[in-house]
């Protein structure tokens, strides 16, 4: 699974490219599509907060190990802050895209809920693409959350605990 997401995470690298500008995630429209239909079979509410929970905590052990990865194959000349900045575009943001919010797409929602989910994935999206396109920057892990807070006050009223965009759920991130 590591390999995959290694592939998936280089491309997402390649197609981050932006502008430098910072700017908040409610303006900006989503590139990807947020999109999200009924689970099938279908999911109780209970059943898809169990199932995404699980997602999410085996979705951050492979971003953070694919965040190490990464970082111990950057060139050693660069200062901190480019590891982490050029990590953060690559293993974080990719990883926590495609394990996290595509799980959640493909997984689909309890029946009836599928706008609710669309509106908690949507701010999601947005801050990881933001991200991706330079258009905020983070070089530490306590400066990453603030751009997902929509997101996890979303997630967190949906129950959705392990999924949120949290210095805990992000480790340590050493660079």
């Amino acid at each position: 699974m590591a390999s995959c997401a290694t592939a998936l995470i280089t491309v997402a690298i390649l197609a981050g490219c932006g502008s430098s500008d910072r700017s908040g995630t409610e303006n900006y429209e989503v590139r990807a599509s947020t999109t999200i239909s009924a689970a099938q079979p279908p999911l109780t509410r209970s059943q898809f907060v169990r199932r995404v929970n699980k997602i999410c905590r085996e979705a951050w052990a492979d971003v953070r190990e694919n965040w190490g990865t990464y970082v111990a194959d950057l060139e050693p000349d660069l200062s901190v802050k480019e590891r982490f900045a050029t990590a953060l575009k690559g293993p974080l943001l990719a990883g926590i895209d495609f394990y996290i919010f595509d799980a959640i797409r493909i997984l689909g929602s309890p029946a009836g809920d599928e706008r609710p989910i669309e509106q908690m994935i949507g701010p999601f999206q947005a801050a990881v693409e933001l991200g991706q396109m330079g258009r905020w920057r983070a070089y530490a892990p306590a400066e990453i959350p603030p751009h997902f807070a929509e997101y996890n006050r979303r997630a967190r009223q949906h129950g959705l605990d392990a999924c949120l965009v949290t210095e805990a759920h992000l480790g340590p991130l050493a660079v």
